[in-house]
């Protein structure tokens, strides 16, 4: 008897590929503005636009000459109302001065602690530091120029996380099953 010989063959379709272009925009994690609490000339902006900096680098400073005054001001009113709060309060002991006048000493040199305190956070507020790792967008104001608290000096990119946004018509999104219909 004779067996049908049956030739098969694999047949392989054509992939249909189906290929599409989305424009997007890739963001940073986050965008701030920089700016000094205290104002004054801007003496240092070192980045320029474009250049990565580390969490804590120094980028930017005012002149510190006027802060370091009102330091070293604020530290000899301190000492010299500490002298006149101890007199004060050893005429006070010996009831040769008055009472209040040794709590009006002690207030004086408590408002002059105070005072040394707010000249150091202000030289301390006179460098403005990164507070994340960032790549420097913009220099928004120059060197060498007058700046007011809060005034915008440097916008940085938080680059650690990197966002695409991308506009994706709704049809394409429900024909890939992203939508209910």
């Amino acid at each position: 008897d004779d067996i049908p010989v049956v030739q098969t063959v694999i047949v392989e379709a054509e992939p249909t590929t189906l290929s599409r272009a989305f424009f997007g925009r890739v963001q940073a994690r986050e965008t701030v503005d920089l700016a000094f609490a205290v104002g004054g000339t801007l003496a240092r902006l070192v980045p320029e636009e474009g250049m990565r900096v580390a969490a804590g680098d120094v980028i930017a400073q005012l002149r510190r000459d006027d802060f370091e005054r009102a330091v070293a001001r604020a530290a000899l009113q301190l000492e010299m109302a500490a002298r006149d709060a101890e007199r004060a309060r050893q005429l006070a002991d010996r009831a040769v001065g008055a009472a209040t006048r040794a709590e009006d000493s002690e207030t004086a040199r408590a408002l002059a602690a105070v005072t040394l305190k707010d000249a150091q956070a202000a030289l301390s507020d006179a460098t403005l530091v990164a507070p994340f790792d960032a790549l420097v967008a913009a220099r928004l104001t120059p060197a060498e120029s007058i700046v007011s608290p809060g005034q915008a000096i440097l916008r940085l990119h938080d680059m650690s996380e990197m966002r695409v946004e991308i506009d994706l018509p709704e049809r394409v999104f429900v024909a890939a099953g992203g939508l209910d219909a």
